[in-house]
């Protein structure tokens, strides 16, 4: 068996520099998919994207709504977009109350001065 530690030495050195290279190729490909994600992210915020926010609820609370959605749910209604929605009503129904409270002052407030 003829051993040539020289062309040994030379298969190591090139293994070595392909294995340096997947590597660097890894790590370049990594950060692109790092920048890709936060470029991603950044445009989602920009354009109205959601935001990830963690709030506690009662754990009855979230039983009902998940409860509600297994049985009543839009295809593919997730928790999530129930809540949304939700907040979103009942912000527009605390709106319309106010509205009407502020009206009902005003006229009182009329009123008085017209008596």
């Amino acid at each position: 068996m003829n051993y040539n530690a020289k062309s040994k030495i030379d298969k190591i050195n090139e293994l070595e520099s392909n294995q340096k290279a997947k590597a660097m190729v890894e790590s370049a490909s990594l950060q692109e998919k790092d920048t890709l994600i936060e470029s991603k992210q950044a445009s989602k915020q920009e354009s109205g994207g959601k935001k990830v926010f963690s709030f506690s609820l009662n754990p009855k609370i979230l039983a009902e709504v998940e409860e509600f959605l297994k049985e009543f749910g839009r295809v593919k209604e997730s928790k999530s977009s129930f809540i949304e929605d939700s907040l979103v009503f009942y912000l527009e129904y605390r709106k319309q109350q106010l509205q009407e409270e502020l009206e009902q002052k005003l006229k009182s407030l009329r009123k008085t001065q017209r008596g």
